[in-house]
């Protein structure tokens, strides 16, 4: 038991026998503290998605762009998907928390070739176009398809920014992500709906208005918020949007 009348002098050789004592067990009962609450703090975690972000690992990539609702690069294959689709399709982002609308301005159905890194989780794709790559080869139009309805349905999910949450940053949800995507909203990149079904397995619905409009500026406010939105979904190959106005969106109570 610790000693009151013990006075601690710094510059003695020893400490008091009671505070030396009593210093000690402080030591070992701390050393054995920590490890039983690190285990602890990890076993909390939620695990991080297996996102990848290949960064400054660019590759050369030639296809046909789509500047709306979203830039996007559509690469021919030589197979069709259980869609149906001739083209894979990779959303399209700069460095940096800002749209590619600006480098794809006036590129619609044409071809071009770029450099990029690839951020993709799961089979949902980006490339981040390294400054200055981008080309036109050709002014030829290529014919893009029009997306097909999947009919009215009723989500429940958060709103993400889809390169974040693709692999730039993990986690790329959430409260903790929050003030990341909305600077990232902001700048133009493409939300999403991020949505999980009955076996807790993700998958994204970006997020365009009724008329197709892009949607930024409009779910600002809502961002990393649990949301139920009903909206038609429609399909353009890999992709699914979700059409549907802000202003329907309703949180959930928490």
């Amino acid at each position: 038991m610790l000693n009151r009348k013990e006075f601690y002098i710094g510059y003695a050789a020893t400490a008091p026998r009671g505070l030396a004592k009593f210093r000690a067990r402080a030591v070992m009962a701390l050393l054995l503290a920590g490890p039983l609450i690190a285990t602890i703090l990890v076993l909390a975690q939620q695990p991080f998605v297996s996102s990848v972000f290949e960064f400054l690992q660019y590759e050369t990539f030639a296809g046909v762009i789509e500047e709306r609702p979203y830039p996007t690069l559509l690469v021919k294959r030589p197979g069709q998907t259980a869609a149906g689709s001739e083209f894979s399709r990779y959303l399209l982002t700069v460095v940096g928390k800002q749209s590619a609308a600006p480098v794809v301005d006036g590129l619609e159905g044409k071809s071009v070739r770029l450099e990029g890194a690839l951020i993709y989780l799961g089979g949902e794709t980006m490339i981040e176009i390294k400054d200055g790559s981008l080309e036109q080869v050709s002014t030829a139009l290529t014919d893009i398809s029009e997306p097909t309805s999947e009919g009215t349905a009723t989500f429940e999910g958060e709103i993400v920014d889809t390169k974040c949450w693709l692999g730039v940053m993990n986690p790329g949800k959430g409260k903790v992500h929050k003030a990341c995507a909305i600077r990232c909203i902001s700048g133009g990149l493409p939300p999403a709906l991020l949505v999980h079904d009955e076996h807790g397995r993700s998958s994204m619905l970006l997020l365009v208005g009724l008329d197709g409009r892009p949607l930024n500026k409009e779910v600002l406010n809502i961002v990393a918020t649990p949301l139920r939105v009903t909206g038609e979904v429609k399909r353009k190959g890999d992709s699914r949007f979700l059409y549907a106005e802000p202003s329907d969106f309703q949180p959930l109570r928490q």
